[in-house]
């Protein structure tokens, strides 16, 4: 008896803040119907009414700052493909990612350990870096930042967003 290829997706980790965002399966799945797309993962047509999802929060573990949708590569790159992080993929100024990375970094030796490193003010940091990711990405992308501490800014924050919007944008 032969053994077949499964075309069951791969199991996945956790649904934070929501939906899938980690798997352990490459997107240069072999028979792939869109070079790196496993067969199983439809091909999406993005646009300004269908936006490709970026959520912006950090992780324990993690060094980099964006998640987007399992298997599906960035409608826009800067000609990167199959980079370390969607921060290197994305068509954003070199300023925004090395901010956007050290944003991560802080996170990931908080979590670690080291306590040294000033986290007072890391939600309103990320709050506006989100922010500035989606002036920059324009609307083929919808960004959505998590708060990770919820300290005292969060409701000024809050308003901030009431009162200058930004299309595409939301947090949670």
């Amino acid at each position: 008896m032969g053994r077949g290829r499964s075309k069951k997706p791969p199991p996945y980790l956790g649904d934070y803040p929501d939906g899938a965002y980690w798997s352990a399966v490459r997107g240069d799945a072999e028979g792939a119907e869109t070079p790196g797309r496993p067969p199983w993962v439809a091909a999406v047509e993005r646009s300004v009414a269908n936006p490709y999802p970026l959520r912006m929060f950090a992780e324990t573990g993690c060094d980099f700052a964006l998640w987007g949708p399992v298997d599906e590569p960035p409608p826009t790159t800067n000609g990167l493909r199959h980079a370390n992080s969607l921060e290197a993929e994305l068509p954003i100024s070199v300023s925004l990612r090395d901010r956007l990375l050290a944003w991560a970094q802080d996170y990931f030796r908080y979590d670690g350990g080291d306590r040294s490193v000033p986290m007072d003010d890391f939600d309103e940091r990320g709050f506006f870096l989100s922010r500035e990711l989606q002036r920059e990405l324009g609307d083929l992308y919808s960004v959505r930042y998590s708060f990770n501490f919820a300290g005292p800014h969060r409701e000024a924050l809050l308003e901030v967003a009431k009162n200058d919007p930004v299309p595409g944008w939301r947090c949670r």
